[in-house]
């Protein structure tokens, strides 16, 4: 795609006025509950529009943006995100689910295609069927 890196700028701006707007300490449970695309990727796209909020070249692809970054790190950055630490990481649909699981469900299936809505009602009346 070669505007990538602009749509993604863009959508890091949003993002970033979104986090003002979430009270300190929500922002990961928002994002889950929002936005169809990962945290990492959130953090990537708010990276960019703080990087380039000018926005990149013309036709700079998604990709290109981000080694553009990845320049930018100073070795000590670039080791520390090699080595990501998973353990202890929160899962914020899970804590969503649970604050709220209906609107994580109407959320769902807003989103969702009818092909989608077809399968899962067919599998909810399968499974509520008596067993024989």
């Amino acid at each position: 795609m070669q505007q990538g890196a602009d749509h993604a700028i863009r959508a890091g701006k949003l993002l970033l006025e979104a986090k003002i707007a979430v009270p300190h300490g929500h922002f990961e449970e928002w994002q889950a509950a929002n936005c169809r695309f990962s945290l990492r990727s959130a953090q990537l796209y708010m990276q960019l529009a703080r990087e380039f909020p000018q926005g990149v070249a013309p036709g700079t692809s998604l990709t290109a943006a981000i080694k553009m970054v990845e320049q930018l790190k100073s070795p000590e950055e670039k080791l520390s995100s090699t080595g990501r630490q998973q353990r202890g990481k929160r899962n914020w649909v899970a804590e969503a689910i649970k604050v709220d699981p209906v609107a994580v469900l109407e959320k769902a299936w807003a989103a969702a295609s009818e092909m989608e809505r077809n399968i899962f009602v067919k599998k909810i009346e399968r499974d509520i069927q008596p067993k024989q």
